[in-house]
């Protein structure tokens, strides 16, 4: 009996091995964050008033300007979506304004 458990135990340790570890249940749950700030709820639109920060990020160059391009699909980034000013300028907005 105790060979029975050992192997028994031995495939459960192979089996995790394999799966990395973890359950394909986990690596299918996106991850969520617990709570969103209000700028993160929405995605932006065409034509929405924004203040975008440009590359280097770590510069603090702001500008404002008008949605031409929304480019991150998602609707949650955590670094701010990627939009397209009318003026052709590309950068990560950092607030919505009216």
């Amino acid at each position: 009996m105790d060979t029975q458990l050992n192997i028994n135990i031995f495939d459960i340790y192979m089996d995790t091995l394999t799966s990395g570890g973890r359950s394909k249940r986990h690596r299918s749950l996106p991850k969520k964050p617990r709570s969103l700030p209000k700028q993160y709820l929405s995605l932006p639109k065409k034509g929405d008033k924004v203040e975008i920060i440009i590359k280097p990020y770590k510069s603090n160059i702001t500008k404002i300007g008008i949605i031409k391009d929304v480019l991150t699909k998602k609707q949650y980034h955590s670094q701010g979506h990627k939009v397209r000013l009318e003026d052709g300028t590309i950068g990560r907005i950092v607030k919505k304004l009216k």
